[in-house]
């Protein structure tokens, strides 16, 4: 799987269920080899229609911050932003 945070990592979950342990440097072959087959699975399915969301997302995080006045942001106050799509 691809973590936005992280990369791509790999795991086995029936003895790793906390996702601790990630194995894609010790099992290279193996990612390779599921990273195909997820691919070609991918390649048929429909597009999500909330994907071009992410920009509106990121434009809108973006404005709410500079709405923010610059004297709360020199007084430390860091502004929530509202959870995006990864």
């Amino acid at each position: 799987m691809d973590l936005p945070w992280k990369g791509p990592c790999l795991y086995h979950l029936p003895d790793d269920v906390a996702e601790t342990d990630d194995l894609l440097e010790k099992k290279a072959g193996e990612a390779k080899r599921l990273r195909g087959l997820w691919e070609a699975w991918n390649e048929h399915n429909v597009p999500c229609r909330l994907m071009p969301y992410k920009k509106y997302h990121k434009a809108r995080d973006g404005f709410f911050k500079e709405a923010v006045p610059k004297k709360a942001l020199d007084s430390g106050y860091e502004p929530p932003l509202v959870p995006s799509m990864p």
